[in-house]
């Protein structure tokens, strides 16, 4: 479960490098599968995977109350994703790609940061 925790961290280090480097490629990208049910049924599948592995790995984390909170608020979204209708969902993700262009630097930078903080809080 650690290599789990890990590879989300690598992930979102990466996709936060991404969105500083060029913030229009992975907003284009999601933009052109915004409509497909791959991508409703992957967010709650990436959810449940990584709430699952973060409540499995806090006792050996550095930070374990930190890694409990953060396990259940992902499956909680989990579950907040796959009862909501996909048209929700859409609409919810258009208005945060609309934010995009002023945003998508700061998120970067958060979403390295926290890829960080996953990866070193299990070595």
């Amino acid at each position: 479960m650690i290599y789990i925790v890990q590879f989300f961290g690598l992930v979102m280090i990466l996709l936060g490098l991404a969105l500083l480097i060029r913030p229009d490629g992975v907003i284009n990208t999601v933009n052109a599968n915004l409509e497909t049910a791959g991508l409703h049924w992957s967010a709650v599948i990436v959810r449940l995977v990584l709430g699952g592995a973060l409540i499995a790995v806090a006792p050996r984390s550095a930070f374990t109350v930190t890694f409990y909170v953060l396990g259940a608020l992902s499956l909680a979204a989990a579950q907040a994703i796959l009862v909501m209708a996909r048209e929700r969902m859409i609409s919810i993700l258009k208005w945060g790609l609309n934010l995009g262009a002023k945003f998508a630097r700061p998120v970067g930078l958060l979403a390295r940061l926290l890829g960080g903080f996953l990866i070193c809080a299990v070595i």
